[in-house]
């Protein structure tokens, strides 16, 4: 496992801290209560904004076990919103064509995996432009997560693969 997924599970355990405080707030009762709306919807940010960081993380990590002078900084200006092209854009430098095209499990067609990735940029875009009629729960933030370790587990696995490929040796 790379670092930038160890970094990305310490970074969703803030999520799941951020819940808990929503339940102490609301005792564990059901519907909108003050701060719990706000909670939710910093919670699918969260999300995002570790999403984003895996994935320039990973490409970084992997640049630097095919050569210690290569530097992703100037890609990871250009990468704002991991959407699934965008991803594939970012990874087709390592050689990787349309990386987002092969991560699914079982109950998880790939074109589901694909969808959610990309809803999830939908409602944070509309989040982080103040849309207030954007709902963020708890089942879609769990439902969100679950995508996004999925689909970083899959990458992970597709970059190591490739570093192999063209160094000889696993990257992590």
């Amino acid at each position: 496992m790379s670092r930038a997924r160890l970094h990305l599970e310490l970074g969703l355990q803030e999520l799941d801290n951020l819940e808990q405080l929503v339940q102490l707030k609301t005792g564990g009762n059901k519907g909108p209560t003050a701060g719990t709306v706000a909670a939710r919807r910093a919670a699918i940010l969260l999300l995002n904004a570790h999403f984003e960081a895996y994935l320039e993380d990973v490409l970084q990590e992997a640049l630097t076990a095919l050569n210690s002078g290569l530097d992703a900084t100037t890609l990871r200006r250009t990468f704002t919103t991991p959407r699934t092209a965008n991803i594939d854009k970012l990874f087709v430098l390592l050689g990787i064509q349309k990386i987002s095209n092969t991560p699914r499990w079982q109950k998880a067609s790939n074109k589901s995996v694909r969808n959610a990735i990309n809803e999830l940029q939908d409602t944070r875009n509309a989040i982080a432009h103040g849309e207030k009629n954007v709902k963020a729960t708890k089942r879609a933030i769990t439902r969100y997560s679950r995508y996004v370790r999925g689909f970083a587990d899959a990458v992970d696995e597709i970059v190591a693969d490739q570093v192999t490929k063209l160094t000889g040796s696993k990257p992590w």
